[in-house]
């Protein structure tokens, strides 16, 4: 599933602006405008602001303090490692729990069958 992404302006200041990217998730921009709203008014839809450049970094340091963390790939990168490893170790209970109650001939039976399941797809 591809996320809507919202336009960051470049930043043309003498204040020399932190690393940004010049796309962020649409739901981060969210997060800004609804403090925009609250001090501008809803004037112009977060559509529109879109439309027109979106905001600079500045306004986005200023209505959504941990834009950047937000939006950072590696932070995703690292949430996505920490659920897969969840999802590994609960395989792993499964296994252990399956190895326990059914005895290890029955798993070793069952790791012969997805091998042979393997096999039979790699001879097509």
């Amino acid at each position: 599933m591809e996320t809507k992404m919202f336009p960051i302006q470049r930043a043309y200041s003498s204040k020399p602006a932190k690393p940004y990217p010049l796309l962020i998730p649409w739901s981060v921009a969210e997060l800004a405008y609804s403090v925009y709203a609250s001090r501008y008014g809803t004037g112009q839809s977060l559509a529109r602001l879109a439309e027109r450049g979106g905001f600079c970094p500045f306004e986005m340091d200023d209505f959504n303090p941990g834009w950047r963390e937000q939006c950072s790939e590696i932070a995703q990168l690292r949430a996505d490692n920490a659920e897969l490893a969840r999802e590994v170790e609960a395989w792993r209970d499964c296994a252990k729990r399956f190895y326990y109650e059914y005895g290890p001939m029955t798993a070793i039976k069952a790791t012969d069958a997805s091998g042979a399941l393997e096999r039979a797809r790699e001879k097509r």
